[in-house]
């Protein structure tokens, strides 16, 4: 599976600098750095088109997009993970077990992709072994967990430890890396890029 990881770089930059080099993937991932804050009211006004702009780059790119952002929804403010499909909206996750002072979705999210079910889990619902649980039960492929902490030690032991539980491969991007556990290899492996494009066996 092809892999495009964005952990730095605004709308503009990825414009200029990563889609016109693009060849073919299945799979992008966005972390919070491309859309810090979404507004529901300013993309329901009009204002804004955050929203329609990923949904439409996952059409023109023919693959899923998992894109984080923090949005706000009427002044209830969440950490969210946005799910596209060639072109399609499959839903915007959003944090279950909030740790920082946000409100809380109501459930994890599933999404049955070209890829195969994807889970997600969203920022600091790593820490939770609950969603490890859920997501083996309800039958995900693999796991994608976009979040915006900077403890990297703390996410690979999060990540290892929820990898093992769900039995599942999991892709978990910050603003500055990728860890990537292989559940095959029982291991973890780093990238530190701004972006990159790289085949993953899960």
């Amino acid at each position: 599976m092809k892999v495009l990881v964005v952990t730095n770089a605004d709308w503009q930059n990825f414009l200029s600098k990563i889609k016109p080099n693009l060849q073919k993937v299945d799979l992008v991932l966005i972390s919070y750095n491309l859309f810090l804050q979404i507004s529901y009211k300013d993309e329901i006004e009009n204002k804004t088109n955050n929203i329609e702009k990923i949904i439409k780059l996952s059409k023109e790119l023919n693959c899923v997009i998992v894109a984080g952002s923090n949005y706000d929804l009427f002044g209830k403010h969440y950490s969210s993970v946005l799910t596209a499909d060639k072109g399609k909206l499959l839903g915007i996750a959003d944090s279950v077990y909030p740790l920082s002072q946000k409100a809380s979705g109501k459930e994890l999210k599933i999404y049955k992709t070209k890829l195969g079910k994807l889970g997600i889990i969203v920022n600091e619902d790593i820490f939770n072994l609950k969603t490890a649980v859920l997501l083996k039960k309800f039958g995900a492929k693999f796991i994608i967990n976009i979040c915006d902490f900077f403890d990297i030690e703390k996410q690979n032991k999060a990540v290892l430890e929820v990898g093992k539980l769900a039995d599942k491969s999991i892709f978990s991007l910050n603003s500055s890396c990728l860890i990537f556990y292989n559940n095959i290899k029982q291991s973890t492996e780093y990238n530190f890029c701004e972006f990159f494009t790289k085949d993953f066996k899960i």
